[in-house]
């Protein structure tokens, strides 16, 4: 009798946590809250930390690939960016580089480095 009461008492515990987990879903789906939901706020590491993690790893990253030096495009990718950013829950500042690579790629690092191969820009373009 013991053991179902446990069970039991499990089977809620869980129901209760997930419905607590599926309010958390939907606060991340609302769009109204974009800037103030705290996505990933659960960080082991401060913001201080990644951002120098991240501009390690760029600094490597710049030293390796070959830039994009091209103003126009690099004025043009960087505005776009910068607005998304602008409208979304990050709360440091974005690096935009453009790498002069015909591959379709893009990544970002730590501390919101944000990495675009020209391969993908040209291919928005046509799209």
């Amino acid at each position: 009798m013991r053991k179902s009461h446990f069970v039991a008492l499990m089977v809620v515990a869980m129901l209760c946590w997930a419905s607590l987990l599926g309010r958390a879903e939907d606060k991340k789906d609302d769009v109204d809250d974009i800037g103030d939901r705290k996505v990933a706020h659960w960080s082991l590491i401060s913001q201080e930390k990644e951002i120098a993690i991240g501009k390690q790893y760029a600094d490597q990253i710049d030293k390796q690939a070959k830039i994009l030096k091209d103003p126009v495009v690099n004025e043009y990718i960087n505005r776009v960016a910068q607005n998304i950013a602008r409208n979304s829950d990050l709360k440091i500042p974005l690096t935009i580089k453009i790498i002069d690579d015909p591959a379709i790629n893009a990544f970002t690092l730590p501390g919101a480095f944000m990495y675009i191969n020209t391969g993908t820009i040209l291919a928005a373009d046509e799209a």
